[in-house]
């Protein structure tokens, strides 16, 4: 079918500037439409004529409006026609005549579309042509390509048309035209300054990155190293500005708006290499000497006269304590109970902050910064409960091995800052449980803060765990979540029958005989079986009683009568709940009418209950819930 685009016969290949006839689907010649054609209306028998291809785009001038076939086409078509007739099987043949005509008529339609398309396009291009050609002719250029995307759009528009070209069309369009050239001849050189100081923003922020990272001391793998050297790295680590800070410098903002090439501005850049490194140096050192005043600022509103000494790091044989001749500003950041707050943090420490500086792409708002009070005074606390007073961050962070549990309710190992964090929540609900004392009062209900900061001889604040303890911890919890809890219920005195327990003591309280040991009709192996049977099947009992008890979420009643809202009382387990029902409500036997073999049951118990579909989800979707 492409030979009906080339400018030749399809026949005998001469040149032929003639049109495709897009019936017959081929371009003759003169010579070629005299031997190859024949006209349809002679075409025997008459029967032939709907079967083969006719055209009147073929004839010549003399036989205009007179329809001519392909001869051999004709001839291929009569001979096939005229074996099936001889056949004498009339339902062959209408298959066959049905099935050409339907071919037939499926290639004319897709050589009519693709003429079709060509015309469309050789339109197009002829108005581009003639556009393009008037507007030169007239002293004028246009860019396609340089031209932006509405510009593009509009251009194209002039000549993405399917009506014929006439001097008539371009009088009515040559308006529209020429406002769009004037428009452009006005904007681009605007245009194309904002482009070249781009060029020379980009190149800019690739060599201020690169000098940025020579400048960074803290390695990639800062997380994997010991406590000594992240230290002494945090010590002598300033926080670096982002590029858009550096903008706010007059060097760059020189560059910036000077036209210079790219090899000015890596020659200027080169040649003033130490005064953009001091520019850097003293931003981080301003911005590190304003969080650090803004931590004295912050004791002195807490009432603490005396700034914290600066803290020591426990150091072995040969090593030295980084924080010996550490600027005194570095040294009151890293501190344990320096904390402070912004837009994404609610609880950060200032090595945090910084560490977040260099991953953050558009680093960190340092202006929105403020001193955490709340979550400095809960880290003194700590650190007076533990007898350490002056201990570093980084000798608490996650990756020093140093864990805690909650020395006043039921929670697992945190490191540091969630410790931290937990109290903080705690301090929350109690501002809200506050409202709401004069109902359990009214209702007989005690309810104990238990998370009180100014009662650390009580009992203690946290615990510190030895590596001993940690390595018990993981090891019970190796298996699984499931398995953890199971040995959690088991050490925690609940008072939890299992099926399997169940089992055991009717069999040892029913008596049998010797003959009940092994009843009629069954053979020593079925026995051995039916007995293994019986206590993978208690197993299982066993395990899906505590992993239904596991899955539940449970409510505390007494905080519902004194109408606490719902995330105050559900709890994620029924340990965590009989933790709070002890402590908080003095509560000594929270047991009292449960009976797991029915968890029903727990219903009628007078301190807690099953907790609603959408109250669990509550604690699916992170909502505080009440502690202790």
């Amino acid at each position: 079918m492409s030979v009906l685009f080339l400018q030749i016969c399809s026949v005998c290949g001469v040149n032929e500037q003639r049109k495709a006839d897009a019936y017959l689907l081929v371009r003759l010649c003169s010579r070629c439409r005299r031997q190859k054609l024949v006209e349809w209306r002679s075409i025997q028998p008459a029967d032939l004529k709907g079967l083969v291809l006719d055209s009147d785009q073929s004839c010549f001038n003399r036989e205009m409006g007179l329809r001519h076939s392909i001869r051999k086409e004709v001839e291929n078509v009569r001979g096939r026609w005229n074996e099936l007739k001889s056949l004498g099987d009339e339902a062959t043949l209408e298959t066959w005549r049905e099935t050409l005509i339907s071919q037939r008529g499926d290639i004319v339609a897709r050589c009519l579309e693709k003429t079709r398309q060509k015309w469309t396009e050789e339109v197009k291009q002829e108005w581009r042509k003639q556009i393009e050609e008037r507007i030169r002719k007239l002293g004028y250029v246009i860019e396609f390509d340089q031209l932006p995307p509405a510009k593009q759009i509009r251009w194209a528009g002039f000549y993405n048309r399917t009506d014929l070209f006439t001097e008539e069309k371009w009088e009515k369009l040559k308006p529209r035209v020429f406002e769009l050239i004037e428009t452009e001849a006005r904007e681009r050189p605007e245009r194309e300054r904002k482009q070249r100081r781009s060029n020379r923003n980009f190149q800019l922020r690739e060599l201020f990155s690169a000098l940025q990272a020579e400048l960074d001391t803290l390695p990639d793998d800062f997380l994997d190293l010991s406590v000594i050297q992240q230290t002494t790295l945090l010590v002598n680590w300033l926080p670096l500005p982002d590029y858009a800070d550096a903008l706010k410098w007059p060097i760059f903002q020189g560059w910036l708006d000077e036209e210079i090439d790219s090899v000015e501005i890596e020659t200027r850049f080169s040649t003033q290499r130490d005064e953009i490194t001091r520019l850097i140096l003293d931003w981080g050192n301003q911005v590190r000497r304003e969080l650090a005043n803004m931590v004295r600022e912050g004791l002195q509103e807490d009432g603490l006269v005396d700034v914290p000494i600066r803290p020591r790091l426990p150091v072995g044989e040969g090593e030295k304590d980084p924080f010996d001749n550490a600027d005194a500003d570095a040294s009151l950041l890293l501190r344990a109970d320096s904390f402070f707050k912004n837009e994404e943090y609610a609880i950060c420490s200032y090595d945090v902050l910084i560490l977040n500086s260099r991953r953050n792409f558009d680093g960190i708002d340092w202006s929105s910064c403020t001193f955490n009070s709340e979550a400095s005074a809960i880290a003194r606390a700590f650190l007076t409960s533990l007898g350490r007073p002056d201990v570093s961050g980084p000798e608490f962070n996650g990756s020093s091995g140093e864990w805690f549990q909650c020395g006043r309710c039921q929670t697992h190992r945190k490191a540091w800052h969630p410790m931290i964090e937990h109290y903080h929540l705690a301090s929350q609900d109690w501002i809200v449980i506050q409202n709401h004392l004069s109902n359990f009062s009214d209702l007989g209900i005690a309810y104990n803060n238990t998370h009180r900061l100014d009662n650390i001889a009580a009992s203690s604040l946290l615990i510190q765990l030895s590596s001993q303890a940690i390595a018990e911890i993981d090891i019970k919890y190796a298996n699984s979540k499931k398995a953890g809890w199971i040995e959690q219920v088991k050490e925690s005195g609940i008072p939890f029958p299992t099926r399997t327990e169940q089992a055991t003591a009717d069999e040892t309280n029913t008596p049998q005989s010797e003959e009940e040991g092994n009843p009629e009709g069954m053979g020593e192996e079925e026995e051995e079986n039916e007995g293994q049977g019986y206590e993978d099947e208690g197993e299982n009992d066993e395990e899906s009683e505590i992993e239904l008890w596991q899955r539940d979420r449970f409510a505390c009643k007494l905080c519902e009568r004194a109408q606490l809202e719902a995330k105050m009382f559900v709890f994620m387990d029924m340990l965590a709940l009989f933790d709070h029902l002890r402590n908080v409500h003095n509560i000594t036997d929270p047991y009292l009418g449960l009976d797991v073999e029915d968890r029903e049951s727990i219903q009628e118990s007078p301190y807690l209950r099953l907790a609603g579909e959408f109250e669990g989800l509550i604690l699916t979707w992170g909502v505080t819930v009440s502690y202790g």
